[in-house]
């Protein structure tokens, strides 16, 4: 069991013991008149003191299981770049989509839904981990073709859409298929063109090791690039290399799931911190590291704890102006 899976489940198992405890507290304040008469009064005002903490942490608990991992939002970001000076363009972002655990792929019918209502908006780019190092739930996948056919959709890899083979990472077998037969388009280290002259291009997950920028030397400064890479830690390289650096316009990732559960102010409140080697405050939406303007979307799915608290799955719509 690595590190990051032990605190996912002692945190899976604090949640349920913080419920248990607020359950247990609330039903001896109200069915256990007897017993408590028969406590010290000190005690008995201390649990009436912890009647009402009790009732909020599990309202809070249930909202954060049972009712935010399941509503969708909608984000809408204007990006401006200098050197864009054609018509704005509208591009849609998912990301981590996990079908295949805490019922993600339940709410892939919604996802489309959202993604099909903006008819202004022509490309699709979902920046990694569809599935969870698996192959067995590929059928929940099947909601994406009802994606409207009128909007091209690409793809790029994330770390879960890998497993283990030997010393060796390999894209889930079958997914790259799977995903071609949906109607999108998986770019591996390399860049599509598409309207206006904007260059997509999606890298290889950065923790297989197999990601490879060359392909971004063929592209002119002077163009527009949008650079798909699942892991945000792709941009600690890219400001390793001046000439790649130039030649990319904006980056946009997924990995963090903007922390899963957050607070006001504060943030991310995950304690393993978030799975990057960027600081913990590039976690989520528009951002920018040395100059390199980014984007990075919280996502659709969970896999690490089962809660998400201000931090609501969504779909984000950005306008390239």
């Amino acid at each position: 069991m690595t590190f990051v899976n032990f605190v996912n489940y002692l945190i899976d198992t604090i949640i349920a013991l913080a419920t248990i405890t607020a359950i247990s507290i609330v039903v001896i304040n109200m069915f256990s008149r007897n017993i408590k008469e028969k406590l010290h009064t000190r005690l008995r005002t201390f649990i009436k003191m912890l009647n009402i903490p009790a009732i909020f942490c599990l309202l809070l608990i249930s909202y954060s299981v049972l009712i935010e991992p399941f509503t969708l939002v909608k984000v809408e970001q204007d990006i401006d770049l200098e050197d864009f000076e054609e018509n704005p363009t509208k591009i849609i972002l998912i990301s981590d989509l996990h079908v295949g655990i805490y019922q993600n792929g339940s709410k892939l019918k919604s996802v489309v839904e959202e993604i099909n209502a903006q008819k202004d908006a022509d490309y699709v780019l979902i920046i990694g981990d569809v599935v969870n190092s698996t192959d067995k739930y590929f059928d929940e996948l099947d909601e994406l073709e009802n994606i409207d056919k009128s909007k091209q959709v690409y793809f790029a890899y994330g770390n879960h859409d890998y497993q283990k083979d030997g010393n060796d990472k390999i894209i889930v077998p079958g997914l790259e298929e799977k995903l071609i037969s949906l109607d999108i388009i998986p770019l591996k280290n390399e860049y599509i063109t598409i309207e206006n002259g904007i260059k997509i291009g999606g890298i290889l997950d950065v923790w297989t090791e197999k990601q490879d920028y060359s392909f971004i030397n063929d592209i002119e400064e002077e163009n527009t690039m949008i650079l798909m890479c699942h892991n945000p830690d792709c941009v600690i390289e890219l400001n390793k290399d001046k000439d790649l650096k130039n030649k990319v316009d904006l980056v946009v990732s997924g990995h963090t799931h903007g922390g899963e559960m957050r607070l006001p102010i504060i943030g991310s409140i995950a304690p393993q911190g978030l799975p990057t080697e960027l600081p913990d405050r590039y976690d989520k939406h528009e951002q920018n590291y040395n100059g390199i303007r980014m984007f990075i979307t919280s996502g659709i799915g969970n896999i690490g704890v089962r809660a998400r608290l201000a931090n609501p799955p969504e779909v984000v719509i950005l306008t390239i102006k």
